[in-house]
């Protein structure tokens, strides 16, 4: 199992560097391109529990605090249009559902709140990407993110 993830995590970095494209600073990132994630089972002696630990490979890890462009799926969160969630997928199929893997969602923390998105708009968002291998959150988040084009 470990012998695959190093392959797959070395594949994935030596052919998707053409999937990602520089408009002035900001990198115009898919989500194919951000679906070169290993996972390993880890121990959380903080919750007690095992969990799947994200492994990044090391073109997304350089992406890791910088800003990107990425268009996908809105799902809002909860009624007061403060926490939004973005993914590959409609909400129908999202990770969520059980229809996608964790990597095709990510947490969307926009600068400005609240929001008025509502469920499956797709939309392009502009914001700094963070890498995540904790537990507690989904694997990506887009911080200080703003709309750029519906």
């Amino acid at each position: 199992m470990k012998v695959k993830t190093i392959l797959y995590l070395i594949t994935s970095t030596l052919f998707l560097t053409s999937f990602i494209q520089t408009a002035n600073k900001t990198k115009i990132v898919t989500w194919e391109y951000l679906s070169y994630v290993g996972y390993r089972a880890t121990y959380s002696p903080v919750n007690n529990t095992r969990y799947e630990k994200p492994l990044f490979a090391k073109n997304i890890l350089k992406l890791h605090n910088n800003e990107i462009q990425i268009s996908g799926y809105v799902i809002p969160m909860d009624a007061n249009h403060e926490r939004f969630f973005l993914s590959a997928q409609p909400n129908s199929s999202c990770y969520f559902c059980g229809a996608s893997a964790k990597h095709t969602i990510m947490d969307l923390r926009m600068k400005n709140l609240p929001q008025n998105y509502k469920m499956d708009e797709y939309l392009t968002f502009k914001g700094i990407l963070k890498t995540h291998t904790e537990m507690e959150n989904l694997p990506y988040s887009l911080e200080n993110a703003i709309l750029v084009k519906e």
